[in-house]
């Protein structure tokens, strides 16, 4: 609809009026202005409520409008405290972790990973932030959702320190030596090479297990004689 504001999309409602005797006597009609997320409180308040994730509707001044109630509880803040708040100065505060840009059907937004202190214990998520359109192609809001990925993160990290570290020692193993040599390539390098005299007869008389132990030592010697080197 034509308003003085502008073009303006309603959803309308209609129903009949009846009279004593069930007669149709009239009808009553009922406008719902829809284009302003303003306009919609209610119906925005159940939808985000109801998401499994913590997620806050910002406007395009990126003042918040709504969050839901694990937004709340996930980062301490009151209702009180959300009304109004600049999500961006919030956000500035937060460390950030790692910043990628996703293409997906065509559209391309970024993820961000935060470190967020949430009832006491650092973890990470993962934040996206998309713009909404309106009716007529507008933004007129934002939604930032968030995903908790400590987890996630904790077991990339685990399973790439596994792929190129030795279980035993600690120290990088052979696959994490050539990616190394390949950063190198071009560059003057040191190497010093040797191997352990008569280690057999440790694991003959004492057993594999001191045997583990005696190499666990010494890689703790040779992090201590080379702490800027790779070993």
């Amino acid at each position: 609809v034509e308003t003085e504001r502008g073009m303006r999309q309603f959803r309308t409602y209609k129903s009949p009026v009846y009279g004593r005797n069930g007669d149709i006597i009239g009808t009553v009609g009922l406008g719902h202005d829809m284009t302003d997320f303003t306009n919609i409180d209610m119906e925005l308040k159940i939808l985000v409520e109801n998401l499994p994730y913590p997620i806050a509707l910002v406007d395009k001044r990126w003042q918040v409008l709504s969050a839901n109630t694990r937004f709340r509880e996930s980062f301490g803040f009151s209702e009180e405290e959300l009304e109004g708040m600049d999500y961006l100065a919030w956000k500035d505060t937060l460390e950030t972790v790692e910043t990628k840009r996703t293409t997906e059907n065509g559209s391309s937004y970024v993820t961000h990973d935060y470190l967020i202190k949430t009832n006491g214990e650092q973890r990470s998520y993962e934040v996206s932030e998309h713009p909404i359109l309106d009716y007529f192609g507008n933004v007129n809001a934002c939604y930032c959702l968030f995903r908790d990925v400590t987890m996630e993160r904790e077991f990339v990290r685990q399973t790439i320190a596994f792929a190129n570290a030795d279980t035993l020692t600690g120290l990088a193993n052979r696959r994490s030596f050539y990616h190394h040599l390949a950063d190198l390539a071009g560059k003057p390098v040191c190497v010093l090479y040797f191997d352990l005299d008569n280690f057999k007869l440790v694991n003959d008389n004492y057993g594999h297990s001191t045997g583990d132990d005696v190499l666990v030592g010494i890689a703790h010697m040779l992090r201590d004689a080379f702490p800027e080197g790779f070993v």
